[in-house]
């Protein structure tokens, strides 16, 4: 990280305080961070790396949290389509940064063409609408279950 990249990250996180309601503060520090998360990739030998990396861990992160999200506690559909696109939308700008002339790139090489990228997304969306969230694994039959006090010598001691 340079003084470059500790100035924008001041400079957006003091606009996101002072310019942004309560209500934006969040959209713009999520996007703000995807962004920074394709900003600080290095450059690696192997060719989009510095694209796939980040893209994986976000889709990745995304699907732990669908998993792992209680029912309750799990968004409608009319919740999730703004954090959808709100997520997808830095990804497919700086995937779209590879045709533009002056402006490219935000990653230290070009990014993938945007078919690919729209290939892989659709990809991924299939397979994590496609597969179940995974089930608990059961306790072992030897294992008593929590509420029963262990026999012997008057319960639990």
């Amino acid at each position: 990280m340079t003084l470059i990249h500790i100035l924008v990250f001041a400079v957006s996180a003091l606009l996101a305080g002072w310019l942004a309601s309560a209500h934006l503060r969040g959209a713009f520090l999520l996007s703000g961070s995807l962004v920074a998360l394709y900003w600080l990739q290095p450059s690696t030998p192997i060719r989009n790396l510095d694209f796939w990396l980040p893209t994986a861990s976000i889709l990745l992160t995304v699907l732990v949290w669908a998993w792992t999200c209680a029912a309750r506690a799990r968004p409608s559909l009319s919740e999730w389509g703004p954090s959808a696109a709100l997520i997808l939308a830095p990804v497919l700008i700086i995937a779209l940064s590879r045709y533009t002339g002056t402006f490219c790139c935000l990653t230290p090489t070009r990014p993938p063409d945007l078919p690919a990228v729209l290939l892989a997304g659709a990809r991924w969306g299939f397979l994590s609408c496609s597969s179940p969230p995974p089930t608990p694994p059961n306790p072992p039959a030897w294992f008593p279950p929590p509420s029963t006090p262990p026999a012997g010598r008057g319960g639990w001691a």
